[in-house]
């Protein structure tokens, strides 16, 4: 399992996300950028929490069919449209990551 750094003269990450991340050597799964689509191809919903909630299932089903989990992922990024939905993505980003920060 990845191991979150925190450097003593940094403290403690200011939001939900680690200063970095150590991983033992082996396999690296790369995700591609995923979207609020339904795997039939139609939007999740009309807002970001609901697209966010299926932009993470996605990424949780590309790393399932990699034999991985979300208790791997080491980095996240993320691209948000307007500055108004960081508020519903981070409550969905939340239920997925409550206490680890990748």
């Amino acid at each position: 399992m990845p191991e979150s750094i925190v450097p003593k003269q940094f403290g403690a990450p200011l939001g939900m996300y680690s200063h970095g991340m150590i991983v033992a050597g082996g396999e690296l799964v790369v995700v591609a950028g995923q979207v609020g689509v339904r795997p039939d191809g139609g939007l999740a919903g009309a807002d970001v929490v609901a697209q966010t909630r299926q932009a993470l299932e996605n990424v949780r089903a590309v790393l399932e069919a990699a034999g991985a989990s979300m208790r791997d992922v080491v980095r996240f990024q993320t691209f948000l449209t307007s500055a108004d939905d960081i508020q519903g993505f981070m409550k969905a980003r939340a239920e997925v990551f409550p206490e680890y920060f990748p």
